[in-house]
């Protein structure tokens, strides 16, 4: 799997502004809502009546954040602050943007992923024995007369040639249904096969549709199919589902 730095630093930079944002509602919180006093000898809360000393100046309790020691542009922070008009604004603005930032990190990281994904799959199909054998046979016998329809037929099923057709078969379906999901970068992949993934199709189709009446089974490879329908129409096979896509299809020739 790709992993790059700069989605990680995003992550990072989005989990800070969040914390920070969390922070200042700490401290609006412990500012202008202060705990009341505790007795320890009665283990209560005392309420001190308003008025009342306890032998320290009531208009002590709270000393306001601006002094004459602190006055100027810190004061006047300081002074908005301890309003409590401040640290809700920048919570609520940090918690926000470290929630865009984070997410926009998520994402390409995300589709660094995908990329990474789309490219160990198409280096298996061009460096795979198995792959390549398979994909040899497939050409081949798609190239003779009566093309690969003929392998469709009961007699074929337990040879080594319907072996190789199912293998590209079955490649191609997970494929498809990898693109649907978003699992796979669709357009990098389509970039690279779609005249290749186009061609397949065209030649495995009747094979297909042999065997879907013999074992009557009117879904076998319909992602497969899907896909090709709308890289043939260079649209995109993401997000949708292979039933629209079929019927989109039959709609439009009618």
């Amino acid at each position: 799997m790709i992993v790059e730095k700069g989605p990680l630093i995003l992550l990072g930079l989005g989990t800070f502004f969040i914390a920070v944002g969390f922070s200042l509602t700490l401290v609006d919180l412990f500012i202008h809502h202060p705990a009341p006093n505790y007795d320890v000898r009665h283990g209560v809360i005392e309420d001190q009546p308003s008025g009342q000393s306890d032998g320290t100046d009531a208009r002590q309790e709270h000393q306001p954040l601006v002094t004459a020691s602190n006055s100027g542009v810190m004061g006047a922070l300081l002074h908005e602050i301890e309003t409590g008009v401040w640290p809700a604004f920048l919570s609520a603005g940090g918690i926000f943007v470290g929630a865009g930032i984070a997410l926009l990190g998520f994402s390409s990281q995300r589709q660094l992923t995908r990329t990474s994904a789309t490219l160990d799959l198409l280096n298996r199909n061009i460096w795979d024995e198995d792959c390549i054998s398979a994909r040899q046979e497939f050409i081949k016998l798609g190239r003779k007369n009566g093309g690969l329809a003929v392998w469709a037929d009961e007699s074929h099923w337990d040879s080594s040639q319907v072996d190789a057709i199912g293998a590209m078969l079955n490649d191609y379906e997970l494929m498809a249904i990898a693109v649907r999901t978003g699992t796979l970068d669709e357009r990098f992949f389509k970039e690279f096969s779609r005249g290749i993934v186009l061609d397949h199709w065209r030649k495995a189709k009747p094979f297909v549709s042999k065997l879907r009446d013999d074992i009557d089974n009117k879904k076998l490879y319909l992602e497969f199919e899907a896909l090709a329908i709308q890289w043939n129409n260079n649209r995109n096979y993401e997000g949708e589902t292979a039933e629209s896509v079929l019927l989109n299809e039959r709609n439009s020739n009618l």
